[in-house]
């Protein structure tokens, strides 16, 4: 069935009056100023609202559960399982869905998740394949900021 045949539905109680959904819209805003374009660009906002949709607002909902009162008073396993899945879900959205949107804007961000010594060759190469970046970007990680 293709998406314009699917019936409209209420998806989530999550609304732009969360600042990571309007921060994430924003980025759609933002790409419509650089260079991507045509296909790339329609990829790219796909992406970007992936991120949204099928990352950080699955999150955000493991978020509400956790701070949740009655959460307070289930059994230890049950107490837990949210802040399993919180983390589950989130990293999903940073290493999975954040790294195919790069994909689809032309960045290969892959290295950002590799061990040390292959994380310090694939930056010099990003570097390399990026030369405008800024002075200093390689400086931005953990533990080096």
């Amino acid at each position: 069935m293709n998406p314009d045949q699917w019936k409209v539905a209420h998806f989530a109680n999550i609304g732009t009056d969360e600042a990571f959904v309007r921060e994430v819209l924003e980025l759609v805003e933002l790409l419509k100023g650089t260079f991507i374009g045509g296909t790339q660009r329609e990829q790219a906002n796909h992406g970007i609202m992936m991120i949204l949709t099928d990352g950080l607002m699955p999150t955000f909902m493991e978020l509400r559960t956790i701070r949740a009162p009655e959460t307070k008073h289930l059994p230890v396993a049950e107490r837990f399982q949210p802040y399993e899945d919180f983390a589950r879900k989130l990293w999903k959205s940073y290493k999975d869905l954040t790294q195919r949107a790069a994909e689809a804007m032309g960045f290969d961000i892959g290295f950002l998740y590799q061990k040390d010594t292959k994380f310090e060759e694939v930056l010099a190469k990003f570097r390399a394949d990026w030369p405008a970046l800024w002075p200093g970007f390689e400086e931005f990680r953990a533990g080096k900021s």
